[in-house]
């Protein structure tokens, strides 16, 4: 686990250790998760990595209409702009039963069944009553897959309105090719 301290002007990643986690909790008026997936994987019959889960898109987008927006821990993290929240990262820890005796366990443990989603959390803890990051978003974003069960019309669309709004996303946006991968094993 780590954190970012307010602070901590240069962003340093530090550990944190359990005793103060459960402080910086205890006194936290808001607290803000963002989930995040490390889903890269071979596909049998195609021997190349792909880096989507059918499974997440259904979960995640309600089976239509969503983004997965790629990046790096580090770049997420340097990207945050001035922020009086302590800055969590932490793998998710998968176990047979679901713990929630803690703030914590609630945040950063899920059952054995959700195993395959490899999940990463960034969590902030405040003490104002509300939080919103400020985030650069250009140092932030890799890029951007759109949903494969969205039309490739919506697509087009969501992507020229994007890379119009914010040029820096320019060749940096794709529709996902999931249902893709199932047509070239048959062949």
């Amino acid at each position: 686990m780590c954190y970012s301290s307010p602070d901590n002007k240069e962003r340093e990643i530090n550990l944190i250790r359990e005793n103060e986690l459960s402080e910086k909790i205890r006194i936290s008026y808001s607290i803000c998760v963002s989930c995040w997936t490390y889903d890269t994987h071979i596909v049998e019959g195609l021997g190349n990595e792909v880096d989507e889960n059918f499974l997440m898109w259904k979960a995640y987008t309600g089976g239509i209409t969503g983004v997965r927006i790629e990046t790096t821990i580090d770049d997420f993290l340097n990207s945050i702009k001035e922020t009086p929240c302590y800055i969590l990262v932490r793998n998710v820890e998968y176990k047979k039963e679901s713990f929630t005796n803690t703030v914590e366990e609630s945040i950063f443990n899920k059952t054995i069944y959700y195993s395959k989603e490899q999940e990463l959390r960034i969590c902030a803890l405040c003490s104002a009553d509300k939080l919103c990051l400020d985030v650069d978003v250009s140092k932030m974003i890799h890029g951007i897959c759109l949903s494969p069960f969205i039309s490739n019309t919506y697509a087009d669309f969501i992507k020229r309105s994007l890379e119009k709004k914010y040029e820096f996303l320019q060749e940096k946006i794709k529709k996902s090719r999931l249902l893709e991968y199932k047509k070239e094993c048959l062949i």
